[in-house]
C-alpha cells in the first residue's frame, strides 16, 4: 500500500510530477490496483484507509455500513465508476446509489427503444411507480418481497376501487419486469420480487367477459343513438363509436388516436381504417376492413374535417 504522485515527460521532455496523489493497494482478490485520489495528500491518505477496508469488507462478503456507504455516495461519478469496474463496489450497492425514480427512467427509455407500444409503456411505468410508491421504496436496497406482497393484498381489499387478480398480477408483472432489466444491465445480481406467485385469476373473477350477442348490439346501438350528448359527443356520434369498436376490435386507446387521414372511406365497398403503430397495442400498423354502412356514416361525420382532425 502506497500513496505516491504520479511522474510522466513533458512537451520539452523534462520529466514532471502529477498534480493529483495515486493509491496503490491490494484489493479484495490480492491483485494489485492503483486508484487517482487528489492533489491533498492527507486527503488521499484517508481514501487509502477507506479503500483498505472497502477491499476487506468485499474479501469477507460483509455488506458496507451505513459510513461507508454514505462515503461511497460521496465519491465523484468517475471514481466510483472505477471502484466499480474492478469489483470493490457490487452491482447492488452501484444500484443503491441511484434513486429508483431515476432507474425508472432508464428503464423505459429502454422500453421505448425495444419497440415496445406506448400504451404499454406508459402503463407499465405506472405500474411499477405504483408499487414503489406504494411501499415507500425510493432505493434499490428498499425493495422488499414481503412488503410488496403486502401492498398488493392491501390493493385488493380495499372497501372502496379494490383490484382484483387480473390487476394484482399485471402490477406484479411490470414491477419484475423492472426487476429482471436492473439484473441483465448489471445493475443488481437478483431479481428481490422472484418469490411472489402470481394469483390465480381464474379463482377471483370479477366480471365474466364474453362477447355481446348480435340483439344486444343492435340494443346497445339503438338506446346510445337515441341518448343524449356525452362526453361531447351526441347520442348517434358514440353509436357509431361503438360501431366501429365492435367491427374492428379496437380499444379506447386506438380509437381516440384515430384522425381522419387514417380512414379510407371514399369507395364503401373495400373501406378501411388504419392503425398507426404508435398506438396499436401490439406496436405494428394494421389496415382494417369496414362495413359499407359504417364506411358511409363515417364519411358523412368527417365529411368537412382535415387530415388530421380526430375523428372522435
Amino acid at each position: 500500500m502506497s500513496v505516491y504522485r504520479g511522474s510522466y515527460k513533458g512537451d520539452d521532455g523534462e520529466s514532471r510530477r502529477t498534480d493529483v496523489h495515486y493509491v496503490e493497494f491490494r484489493d479484495h482478490a490480492g491483485r494489485k490496483r492503483v486508484v487517482a485520489g487528489f492533489k491533498d495528500k492527507g486527503a488521499t491518505r484517508a481514501m487509502e484507509t477507506k479503500l483498505v477496508k472497502l477491499a476487506a469488507l468485499r474479501a469477507s462478503g460483509a455488506t458496507p455500513d451505513e459510513a461507508m456507504r454514505r462515503w461511497i455516495e460521496g465519491l465523484a461519478p468517475a471514481r466510483r465508476d472505477r471502484l466499480a469496474a474492478i469489483g470493490l463496489i457490487t452491482p447492488e450497492t452501484v444500484a443503491g446509489l441511484r434513486p429508483l425514480a431515476e432507474l425508472i427512467d432508464a428503464w423505459t427509455k429502454d422500453l421505448r427503444a425495444d419497440g415496445n407500444g406506448v400504451r404499454h409503456v406508459v402503463s407499465s411505468e405506472r405500474y411499477v411507480r405504483r408499487v414503489f410508491d406504494g411501499v415507500g421504496a425510493k432505493y434499490w436496497s428498499e425493495i422488499d418481497a414481503s412488503r410488496v406482497k403486502a401492498f398488493l393484498q392491501s390493493e385488493r381489499s380495499k372497501q372502496d376501487k379494490a383490484i382484483g387478480a387480473r390487476a394484482s398480477n399485471a402490477i406484479l408483472a411490470s414491477a419484475r419486469q423492472f426487476c429482471r432489466w436492473c439484473v441483465r444491465t448489471g445493475l443488481a445480481v437478483e431479481d428481490p420480487l422472484r418469490s411472489i406467485e402470481t394469483l390465480n385469476v381464474a379463482e377471483d373473477r370479477r366480471r365474466e367477459r364474453r362477447a355481446l350477442t348480435p340483439d344486444e348490439l343492435r340494443a346497445l346501438l339503438d338506446a346510445t343513438a337515441a341518448g343524449p350528448v356525452r362526453n361531447g359527443m351526441s347520442g348517434a356520434q358514440r353509436a357509431l363509436l361503438y360501431r366501429v369498436a365492435a367491427e374492428t376490435g379496437l380499444r379506447k386507446g386506438e380509437l381516440v388516436a384515430l384522425v381522419v387521414g387514417d380512414l379510407d372511406v371514399a369507395d364503401a365497398d373495400v373501406a378501411s381504417v388504419r392503425v398507426n403503430a404508435a398506438s396499436a397495442k401490439n406496436g405494428r400498423e394494421a389496415r382494417l376492413p369496414l362495413r359499407p354502412a359504417t364506411a358511409g356514416a363515417l364519411a358523412a361525420l368527417v365529411a368537412r374535417r382535415t387530415p388530421l382532425a380526430r375523428v372522435f
